[in-house]
């Protein structure tokens, strides 16, 4: 794994928990590295931000095949005083992050928006609730979060202590998971069964006096786990539809961490 960046409000913790995450890892080939923090005030520069984060969030499997199959870039960030310092500097095994009770030493952009442009470019994640230690009613916050983010139902919600070193190892096994989801390939005869099986489940409905029909399909893992179905008209297919095979395929192949992306193109 790489840590490429943290990305956080100000006085939130980075520092400790990256500290303690790192101790997991002694070994030379499982080292982390990462590149200074970058910040921003709150309410400014988003769209160079947002520019920013884009480069740096790993990309469809298309465009990483360079990338070490063994690699995980990890782009981290929070509101305030949530403990992104503290935990950059566990997973790095030193103080790379300065992290302080001072409000004002990070400086990080609406949290919201970030979320907003990871969902919008489909990448996936973690939701990490810091400083466990101090909830008192972990299990309704959690609820209260899948709730609100009903679109990004895939995303785990680990939660850690930073500072007291809570939860690291979950996160671990989370990002090794998600690690091994995206590497995940089927062969072309596996896929035409796990798409018979799903049409036999539940065939397209009639949509606009039209009915889809799907003749194959391909699949171009990465940690956007891509699906390209070839079809009569892919303006049959509905949103209902779309939402029904995604998650078969998220159930079925077991992709329960990563982001799933269908495409319907026509057959020539």
């Amino acid at each position: 794994m790489k840590i490429i960046t943290i990305i956080g409000h100000k006085g939130v913790g980075k520092t400790t928990l990256f500290r303690q995450i790192t101790k997991k890892y002694s070994q030379p080939e499982n080292s982390l590295k990462s590149s200074p923090i970058v910040n921003y005030t709150e309410g400014t520069n988003l769209d160079k931000l947002a520019e920013q984060i884009t480069t740096l969030l790993p990309h469809s499997s298309g465009e990483n095949t360079n990338q070490k199959e063994n690699q995980l870039k990890l782009l981290i960030f929070g509101p305030p005083n949530s403990g992104k310092s503290t935990l950059m500097n566990y997973l790095l095994k030193e103080n790379r992050s300065l992290a302080t009770p001072i409000a004002g030493t990070t400086q990080e952009p609406q949290i919201l928006q970030i979320v907003n442009l990871g969902e919008k470019h489909n990448k996936p994640l973690v939701i990490i609730i810091n400083k466990c230690d101090l909830l008192e009613e972990k299990e309704e916050l959690k609820e209260e979060l899948k709730s609100r983010l009903k679109s990004l139902n895939y995303a785990p919600v680990i939660y850690t202590s930073a500072l007291k070193g809570t939860g690291i190892k979950s996160l671990l096994k989370v990002l090794e998971k998600m690690l091994e989801q995206a590497q995940k390939k089927l062969s072309r005869k596996e896929l035409a069964e796990v798409v018979e099986k799903m049409l036999l489940n539940n065939p397209p409905k009639y949509f606009k006096g039209n009915k889809l029909k799907i003749y194959f399909a391909k699949q171009e893992p990465g940690l956007i786990q891509t699906f390209l179905f070839f079809v009569n008209n892919p303006q049959w297919a509905h949103f209902s539809y779309q939402r029904y095979i995604t998650n078969y395929l998220r159930k079925n192949l077991e992709l329960d961490y990563l982001p799933i992306k269908v495409i319907f193109k026509k057959s020539v």
